[in-house]
């Protein structure tokens, strides 16, 4: 029996262009997330309570999902395993200086 391929996860951003803020978040499903934010933006819902205030003043077209790394999983590797080295290379790039592309 043929195992299905997940998809990668890693640490991606929701950055509001007008103001400048990135949010870094980790997850173990990045289609599932990016996904989630578009559904988010068409309905107008703000996907991260972090974000709230700028959703509202600046609107949902004002955000974008931005990848910033994708973290392949190893074979054999335990799933917690595998979300704990997500949140530690996030982090990691918590610390890195940079805005919005």
């Amino acid at each position: 029996m043929a195992e299905t391929m997940e998809s990668p996860g890693g640490v991606y951003a929701l950055c509001c262009r007008k103001s400048g803020t990135r949010l870094l978040c980790a997850t173990v499903d990045m289609q599932k997330e990016r996904q989630w934010f578009l559904v988010c933006q068409e309905e107008g819902r703000c996907p991260k309570r972090e974000l709230e205030k700028e959703w509202t003043a600046y609107g949902p077209s004002a955000f974008a999902f931005e990848i910033v790394e994708r973290v392949p999983k190893k074979q054999g590797q335990e799933p917690e395993a595998y979300r704990q080295g997500i949140e530690t290379l996030k982090e990691f790039l918590a610390m890195q200086p940079f805005g919005c592309g």
